[in-house]
């Protein structure tokens, strides 16, 4: 028997547009400037790191497994895939929460810098 397709939906589509709203909606800061600056920031990222590709994956199956069993192999493959994807999915949330930190600081630092600068003699 030739092996099962299983497609997941990638997430691009509507992490980006989730991510881009709630930057917009809910991301504060005292200084508009950085403010602006971080959302920038944050969306670079998300469009360089999130990927709208769908998982293809192919399952085989032996010969001379009754429908039953078949159905309980996919069944269980779905279950252990899920646990999985459910895992990486709050790795990566955290790494991204802790990259958007480290962003904000970086943008924080920049406009205190640019505040310090003394303007260059001409």
């Amino acid at each position: 028997m030739s092996g099962k397709v299983i497609q997941f939906p990638g997430g691009k589509t509507w992490n980006l547009k989730k991510i881009e709203e709630l930057i917009e909606q809910k991301l504060t800061h005292g200084d508009p400037e950085v403010l602006q600056e971080l959302k920038e920031e944050i969306k670079t990222l998300i469009h360089r790191y999130y990927d709208d590709k769908e998982v293809v994956l192919r399952l085989p199956i032996p010969e001379g497994l009754t429908p039953e069993q078949i159905q309980a192999i996919e069944e269980n493959f779905n279950k252990i895939f899920q646990q999985h994807h459910e895992n990486l999915v709050k790795q990566t949330h955290a790494i991204f929460l802790d990259l958007c930190l480290s962003k904000l600081e970086i943008c924080e630092l920049r406009h205190s810098l640019k505040d310090k600068t003394p303007p260059e003699n001409t």
